[in-house]
């Protein structure tokens, strides 16, 4: 059964603390009750609650001095005004007060900011326990949602055995911040945790990286390498972006699973290595086993376990939770206050479609931390901050890559190169024409192109 919802009112009216006190518990809520600010400030240190409803107008110290005293307790904070238009009211959503009611007041109004208000809270709570529980790497593992929770219980199930895992989910889903997890919950965790992206690193250069290679074994090997096997061994191994590797190199990664055991390039002595497995792709490798495009004794090899990442679309509140955790991460950073985020806000970032998934979440967070003059985060401060297509360009290459990288496979797009140097082209021309003042000379000699060719260029971009 769920736990009831703790709730403060402060007022000193002892009449409407009374009548609301009665209305609340009558709906399944515990009620406490204060007489005066500073009453409530030494019940808020003795006892735990989800929501406070205070009084704006009260002798001695008034809501706003309330609001001050309490803020950095992270429980929502409702005032209550007779005066819904005035300054008072406007200034208090602006320092962090959760939500504002009109007296008298609209019960079924006060019902709906309560439920959430405590459903936010005890979110917080949610995320400061998994905060608490997980180290600085893993803090963004964060929500409560149907999906996550799914997510958690099959780590609890896999941490403490050496199962090699799958992690598969679209770009920006948080498949690293998940192999993390399985290995700061097993016995592993004293030994290393080792990450490599496949894709990143070019197929000559990807198996001296993986096996390591001895001195002498090729031209400019001076030294000898100890390779990220190695490196990871009694602890875990994390290969990101599996579905890039060569198939020689799949041959070979077997091998070493198989045999627990890997052979330096230019070496001659087996190395046994105790190496657990964590891969992670953004593709679909039981397609790409059917397209001949992946092995599939590897691919089930790699998959005694698989975990699937659901994009942040389908994680319900989860996406207000992580936000309101990324503007907490960067306004303590950028050293400002935590932004008021309203309901029409909240509202907007629950129906944006996200296909840049937490990555994109924790862009927005953090530009529109960066760009916020005051305290208030408005709709239009979202949409003037929220990536498109030019901007996830500019600011996370890897995601615009891979969003278009699956595009190309699943055939949804023809020609990938054309289409990266035209977006490519839409984005550097206007940049340099800008630099040049529309000198079309200077800006084909920066380019290497020929005035002509430029010409071609921007007929074509318009």
């Amino acid at each position: 059964m769920e736990h009831k919802s703790h709730i403060l009112i402060v007022d000193d009216d002892e009449a409407i603390r009374i009548s609301l006190k009665i209305f609340l518990e009558k709906n399944n809520y515990i009620v406490e009750t204060s007489s005066s600010a500073k009453e409530a400030i030494e019940s808020v240190h003795a006892k735990e609650f989800h929501a406070i409803l205070s009084d704006i107008q009260m002798p001695d110290m008034d809501g706003l001095e309330l609001l001050e005293k309490v803020k950095d307790t992270g429980i929502p904070l409702i005032l209550m005004t007779a005066y819904g238009s005035s300054d008072t009211a406007i200034e208090a959503m602006r320092q962090g007060a959760y939500d504002y009611l009109l007296k008298p007041h609209n019960l079924d109004e006060l019902l709906a900011i309560l439920k959430k208000a405590t459903q936010s809270s005890k979110a917080q709570a949610l995320a400061g326990t998994e905060l608490a529980t997980l180290t600085t790497e893993s803090k963004k593992l964060l929500g409560s949602s149907r999906p996550m929770q799914l997510i958690y219980k099959e780590i609890g199930k896999i941490a403490h055995t050496t199962i090699s895992v799958l992690i598969q989910g679209e770009t920006g889903t948080g498949k690293e911040i998940v192999a993390k997890a399985i290995y700061y919950n097993s016995d592993r965790n004293k030994s290393p945790f080792v990450a490599i992206n496949c894709a990143s690193i070019s197929h000559s250069l990807l198996e001296s990286e993986l096996f390591g290679y001895e001195k002498g074994a090729f031209t400019g090997a001076n030294r000898t390498h100890m390779g990220c096997f190695e490196q990871a061994n009694k602890g875990t191994l994390f290969l990101d972006e599996i579905g890039e590797i060569p198939e020689t190199t799949q041959v070979k990664l077997l091998r070493v699973l198989q045999e627990k055991a890997i052979r330096r390039i230019g070496g001659k002595k087996e190395i046994p290595l105790d190496v657990r497995i964590i891969c992670a792709t953004n593709i679909n490798l039981e397609e790409a086993v059917e397209k001949g495009k992946f092995r599939e004794d590897f691919y089930y090899r790699i998959n005694q376990s698989i975990i699937n990442m659901p994009p942040l679309r389908n994680r319900g509140d989860d996406i207000e939770i992580l936000f309101m955790f990324f503007l907490r991460k960067y306004a303590s950073e950028m050293n400002k206050a935590v932004p008021y985020v309203p309901e029409e806000s909240i509202l907007f970032i629950l129906n944006h479609n996200w296909p840049g998934n937490v990555r994109e979440l924790e862009n927005l967070a953090r530009r529109c931390t960066a760009s916020l003059r005051g305290n208030l985060l408005d709709k239009n401060s979202l949409q003037e901050n929220l990536s498109t297509k030019k901007s996830l360009l500019e600011d996370n290459i890897d995601t615009y890559l891979s969003n278009l990288v699956q595009q190309a496979y699943s055939g949804e797009i023809e020609n990938l190169m054309d289409h990266v140097i035209n977006d490519i082209e839409q984005k550097l021309l206007p940049k340099i024409l800008e630099i040049t003042k529309g000198n079309q000379s200077e800006t084909a000699k920066i380019l290497g192109i020929s005035r002509p060719t430029l010409q071609k260029k921007i007929s074509k971009l318009k």
